[in-house]
C-alpha cells in the first residue's frame, strides 16, 4: 500500500523519515494506523543486515515515532477507550445475533456470523479451513480443517506459539448451517473466494468486513465482533478459572481479553447487557485436544 500511495520503494521510503513520517502523520491520523506502518518499517530495518548501519538517522528517528505511537496505543489500552474506528463500527454482540437469525438458512452471511457467535470468537483464521469426510481423511489434512460438518481443528493460527490447537464439537445450530450452505454451494472449504479457492488471513479478513459492513451497514469487522462479545462479559461474576478459560477458547491471554474490553463513556450509548456466568457457559467448554 505504501509503495502505490507513494510511487517509490519501501527502502526509499524507510530511508527518507524527514518526507515520510509527516506524510505517515497526515494521512493516517488515527494513531493504531500509524504504528502499523512506523512498525513494518522498523521490521525492513530489522530484516535487512546492514542497513541501519547504512542509514543510521532515518533508522534512529522511525525509532522515535514508533515509540510515540506504541504509548499513545497503550494508554489508550489501559483506559479500555474505543478507537474512533471502534466507535464507528461497533455493534453489540446481541445485535449481532439477532441480524445472524434474521437470515435465510444456507446464505454464506448466516454462516460468517455463525461461526462468530456460535463459538467463541476467534481471528481471521477461518480463511482457509479444508472439509473432509472421516471416511476419506488425506494422509497430511490441513491444519485448520472440519470432520463430518461437525468437528472444527484449529491448528494454525497467529497466537499459536502460545496457545494449543483447538478441538470443537459444532454445535448443531452451527452444524445444520453449514450443511445447508454446502447444499446450496458444495465446496471443499469452509469459505472460498470468487474463484472458488480458500482466503489467505488478510484476504479472508477484507472479505469478512466487506460482508459486515454489507449487513450492518457500518465497518464492522472481526476484531470488533471480539470487542462486542467480551463487553457482554460481567467480570466480577466470573472467577479467574472461567477467564482464563474464555481466554483460552479465544486463543489469547486474560490481560489482552481485560484489554479488549471498550468503555464508550464520552456516550454510554453502545453497551452491551453483561452476560452472567451460566449465560456464558457456551463458550466455557474445555477444548479436546488430540
Amino acid at each position: 500500500m505504501l509503495k502505490r500511495e507513494t510511487k517509490r520503494s519501501l527502502f526509499y521510503i524507510a530511508s527518507h523519515p524527514e518526507v515520510y513520517i509527516p506524510w505517515l502523520e497526515k494521512e493516517y491520523p488515527n494513531v493504531t494506523s500509524r504504528k502499523v506502518y512506523f512498525s513494518f518499517i522498523l521490521g525492513l530495518y530489522k530484516y535487512n543486515q546492514g542497513f541501519a548501519e547504512q542509514c543510521p538517522e532515518a533508522y534512529k528517528k522511525y525509532v522515535e515515532v514508533f515509540k510515540v505511537a506504541d504509548q499513545a496505543v497503550e494508554a489508550r489500552y489501559k483506559e479500555n477507550l474505543p478507537s474512533d474506528r471502534q466507535k464507528d463500527g461497533y455493534v453489540p454482540f446481541a445485535d449481532i445475533i439477532k441480524k445472524r437469525d434474521s437470515l435465510r438458512s444456507g446464505v454464506i452471511d448466516k454462516l460468517l456470523l455463525g461461526l462468530y457467535t456460535y463459538l467463541p470468537p476467534i481471528r481471521c483464521e477461518y480463511g482457509r479451513v479444508a472439509l473432509y469426510k472421516s471416511n476419506a481423511m488425506p494422509a497430511s489434512p490441513d491444519p485448520n480443517h472440519i470432520i463430518d460438518e461437525k468437528t472444527l481443528i484449529i491448528s494454525q493460527f497467529k497466537t499459536k506459539r502460545y496457545h494449543k490447537p483447538s478441538v470443537r464439537e459444532l454445535p448443531k445450530e452451527l452444524t445444520k448451517e453449514l450443511r445447508m450452505s454446502l447444499n446450496l454451494q458444495p465446496r471443499a472449504f469452509l469459505f472460498v473466494n470468487r474463484f472458488g479457492d480458500p482466503f489467505t488471513s488478510n484476504g479472508f479478513s477484507r472479505w469478512a468486513g466487506d460482508r459486515l459492513q454489507e449487513l450492518f451497514g457500518k465497518p464492522l469487522t472481526v476484531t470488533i465482533i471480539r470487542h462486542s462479545f467480551i463487553n457482554t462479559l460481567d467480570f466480577n461474576t466470573l472467577s479467574m478459572a472461567e477467564k482464563e478459560e474464555i481466554a483460552e477458547a479465544m486463543q489469547h491471554t486474560v490481560t489482552t481479553q481485560d484489554r479488549y474490553r471498550l468503555l464508550f463513556r464520552d456516550t454510554g450509548s453502545e453497551k452491551d447487557a453483561v452476560a452472567t456466568t451460566s449465560q456464558c457457559k457456551w463458550v466455557c467448554t474445555k477444548d479436546k485436544v488430540k
